[in-house]
């Protein structure tokens, strides 16, 4: 790749997790001349990313979650881009691809908040589950879902997105850009608050070959994605409406309850058993410790 990328001048945040090597595609970005802000959540890239010019890797010796690590990679660089790309590490395909989609957001003269369409994978403009869709998914197990009528009923899957530097200035003005409080959710609460302050919301058609592998890290870390699934979803529905808040918190106690009891409950830590169980006592009584707990750093905190 020739380093050609200098105009806008990019970005790219990435949160990882048990990887041991930086994504090709970011190794590609910084190469051509992007600033690459990495997030080491797990510490095993070792000294990999201090190979790579133009990769800044942080170690911040806790598992973050996944909205405070792209807040920490965001503060990580030290330019001031034009647009900030928010990577995936399971993004696979051509670095043109993504660099051709930041000057795509760069060229609209309003707040963007954008993802591309086109490609492979789940990216783009996703259908918002309504309130009561989300106790029919979990009641039944099931992922359907009616088409939407409104492009407000969707949201910017946050596999891939991209953000101009006025939208930056209105969703990031502390440089927290996704609410630190959810691990899901995020991507739903950015589209909602990108539109409540006026930023335009939309998808980019995407030249190139892009890919979106898919949720890798999360398939294998069951305690974490059941936990998590339910608990960011309370949080996320008790700042839309108190009341749905609360319902959706007495329906997941039930609901967790019947999970560890269909759960193997010799199972260890990072087990689904684990993740229904602390999921069961977050909707009990909520509290932050039991985060830590399932991101693995009461540990290390001790």
């Amino acid at each position: 790749m020739t380093d050609t990328f200098r105009s806008p001048t990019i970005g790219a945040v990435c949160v990882l997790y048990g990887m041991a090597q930086v994504p090709p595609i970011l190794v590609d970005l910084a190469r051509g001349g992007v600033e690459v802000s990495i997030i080491d959540n797990s510490g095993d890239l070792a000294s990999d990313g201090a190979k790579h010019a133009g990769v800044r890797v942080a170690t911040p010796g806790l598992n973050l979650g996944y909205s405070k690590g792209v807040n920490r990679a965001l503060a990580g660089l030290t330019s001031h881009p034009d647009v900030v790309l928010v990577v995936n590490p399971d993004i696979v395909g051509d670095p043109e691809a993504l660099v051709a989609f930041a000057g795509a957001v760069a060229a609209v003269d309003r707040p963007l908040l954008a993802a591309p369409s086109g490609g492979r994978g789940y990216y783009g403009f996703l259908p918002r589950a309504p309130l009561w869709l989300v106790f029919v998914h979990y009641l039944f197990r099931t992922s359907w879902h009616p088409k939407p009528r409104r492009v407000e009923d969707q949201f910017l899957s946050g596999a891939l997105l991209g953000l101009n530097r006025g939208a930056l200035d209105k969703l990031a003005p502390t440089g927290e850009l996704l609410a630190p409080e959810l691990f899901f959710m995020d991507d739903v609460e950015l589209t909602d608050r990108a539109r409540s302050l006026g930023c335009m919301v939309s998808e980019l058609p995407l030249s190139g070959n892009l890919a979106h592998e898919g949720g890798t890290s999360m398939r294998r870390r069951a305690a974490v994605r059941i936990y998590f699934s339910r608990v960011s979803k309370v949080r996320y529905w008790k700042r839309r409406t108190p009341l749905g808040g609360w319902a959706l918190r007495s329906f997941f106690r039930a609901e967790t309850a019947f999970g560890r009891l269909l759960s193997d409950r010799r199972a260890g830590d990072g087990s689904p058993a684990h993740g229904f169980s602390a999921a069961a006592r977050w909707m009990a009584r909520p509290n932050p410790s039991i985060d830590e707990e399932v991101l693995g750093n009461s540990d290390r905190r001790g």
